[in-house]
């Protein structure tokens, strides 16, 4: 049997202890609760750190995926609140797709709260010499929008062959387990 952490598990815990960076400075004598709460508060933190960045990158976030679209030919029927349909159809007519889809997903949200906290390490003193945290910022935006827009572009496709897939299957008669078109 294989083990497998759960995505949002692992991209919170990683936003969490990153986001220490930046607020351990802010209490030199210490934060005074049990280290028995430390994953839990960690896991919370990160949590609060991946909605502040989604909040304030979902503007990147639509202006990145309508290029996508856009390159692709694809119209508005493609937007936004056709991605839960389009996640749904993969993890449902190709679940290895949608596996890869997922940790995609998950390296884009890891990517996200790391804009979050550099920003953060470099606004607050005595975190981070300045100097670095201007560095992983200037990194970390134009990584995720490039692994933001290769994801999206991976959803698209990935929706495209399981129509071809469909189409083709459709042609040449009846089957069972044909993707909707």
């Amino acid at each position: 049997m294989k083990f497998a952490l759960p995505g949002l598990l692992v991209e919170y815990l990683i936003n969490g202890v990153c986001a220490l960076l930046w607020l351990m400075p802010l209490f030199p004598q210490g934060i005074g609760f049990d280290p028995l709460y430390l994953a839990p508060a960690v896991y919370v933190l990160g949590m609060q750190v991946d909605f502040v960045a989604m909040f304030l990158l979902t503007p990147f976030k639509t202006y990145i995926r309508s290029k996508a679209r856009e390159k692709r030919g694809l119209g508005e029927q493609h937007r936004r609140h056709d991605n839960s349909r389009r996640k749904i159809k993969i993890e449902l007519y190709a679940p290895d797709l949608a596996h890869e889809a997922e940790m995609r997903s998950s390296r884009d949200r890891i990517a996200r709260g790391t804009i979050i906290n550099a920003a953060m390490i470099a606004i607050l003193p005595n975190s981070l010499p300045l100097q670095g945290a201007l560095l992983m910022l200037s990194v970390s935006f134009p990584m995720w929008i490039l692994f933001e827009y290769m994801s999206y572009t991976y959803l698209l496709d990935a929706e495209a062959a399981l129509d071809a897939r469909a189409a083709q299957a459709n042609a040449s008669g009846p089957a069972h387990d044909k993707a909707p078109v």
